[in-house]
């Protein structure tokens, strides 16, 4: 069964849309389309894959704008320390050089 032009070009529209909204999107989206051949050999399986692209591209955007006008206060992040030693950065003494053992100077 060949790929109807009406088909591919479906999701042109909801495309620029989201590459309007994001350009990061837009960056992903076009990269989906080179990897899924869609401009060379379009199939049905490849235009279902890269609707599926669009589609979580779109639920992250509105995730995205949702979580950033939500009205719940924002909850501090808490930063754990790693297991281990604690080294502070070395301090070069008076009697240390920068330089002086180095091979390109």
């Amino acid at each position: 069964m060949q790929l109807s032009l009406t088909e591919f070009l479906a999701l042109d529209v909801p495309l620029h849309q989201l590459g309007q909204l994001d350009p990061q999107a837009a960056f992903r989206l076009s990269q989906s389309r080179m990897q899924l051949h869609l401009d060379q050999q379009p199939t049905h399986e490849n235009l279902w894959a890269f609707s599926q692209c669009l589609l979580a591209e779109a639920e992250t955007l509105v995730f995205l704008q949702t979580s950033t006008t939500s009205t719940t206060a924002t909850v501090p992040l808490k930063i754990k320390q790693l297991d281990g030693d604690v080294k502070s950065p070395a301090k070069a003494s008076a009697g240390d050089h920068k330089g002086e053992n180095n091979s390109y100077g």
